[in-house]
């Protein structure tokens, strides 16, 4: 995958203008993709997530269904594509 579209994808998930501190972060993280190289990036995206794990693994129980899920369900999606796509966004 290509990193203009790594962006978009991602850019989905955390929007333009994140309000949170780790949608910030990730943002961040995904504004230098084009001038990093895969080990560096992979780092950065490690550092963010035990950053913001906690922050992360928060759940909600909604009352109508008793069912959990993530509270920052797109936040948790946006890293798990990152986390499960940067060998093939940095091939040779």
């Amino acid at each position: 995958m290509c990193h203009f579209h790594q962006k978009k994808v991602i850019q989905r998930y955390i929007t333009m203008h994140p309000r949170l501190e780790a949608g910030k972060d990730l943002q961040k993280i995904m504004y230098n993709l084009t001038s990093t190289t895969q080990t560096i990036f992979t780092k950065k995206l490690n550092e963010w997530y035990e950053k913001h794990r906690d922050f992360l693994a928060e759940k909600t129980v909604k009352p109508e269904t008793l069912k959990e899920s993530f509270t920052h369900q797109k936040l948790v999606s946006a890293y798990k594509k990152l986390n499960n796509t940067s060998s093939i966004t940095f091939y040779v």
